[in-house]
């Protein structure tokens, strides 16, 4: 992956990796609403408002992160705090620990039980479908 790709993550994927799934208007792109609540533009100065008016719901918040666009009149943008993005181009040392496994089909509802107090608004019933996700069934630790 091209480094600069973080620089507009939503955007990277939704032109690339996720395409098939956009919902698209010219320079912007969201997720359908089953999958999450993302939204991304091509850069800082793509006209926003007929993209807008016609992706996203009256009700609805979306996230983008990275590129924020110009807005419409009626349309509100909050910052929130800095995102760390990570990468690892290294070999990673497994450490023992509880049994990390691949999570499919079978774990959907656990994972949405659990996404549901941590999480409640980023993922969704089809979350699980963008790609691989990895969890663990046993959790450990100490309070002091």
């Amino acid at each position: 992956m091209d480094d600069r790709e973080l620089d507009n993550p939503f955007w990277s994927s939704l032109r690339s990796r996720h395409r098939g799934l956009a919902l698209r208007a010219g320079d912007v792109a969201r997720y359908p609403p089953e999958f999450a609540p993302f939204l991304g533009v091509a850069d800082a100065g793509v006209d926003t408002a007929a993209a807008l008016q016609s992706l996203v719901a009256a009700d609805e918040s979306l996230l983008l992160l990275g590129v924020a666009p110009r807005v419409p009149d009626g349309w509100h943008l909050q910052a929130f705090p800095d995102l760390a993005q990570m990468t690892c181009t290294g070999t990673i040392t497994v450490i023992g620990g509880p049994e990390i496994i691949e999570l499919s089909e079978t774990n959907r509802a656990d994972v949405l039980a659990l996404t549901a107090l941590v999480y409640p608004h980023y993922f969704r019933p089809r979350t699980m479908d963008l790609g691989r996700y990895f969890g663990m069934y046993r959790m450990a630790g100490s309070r002091r």
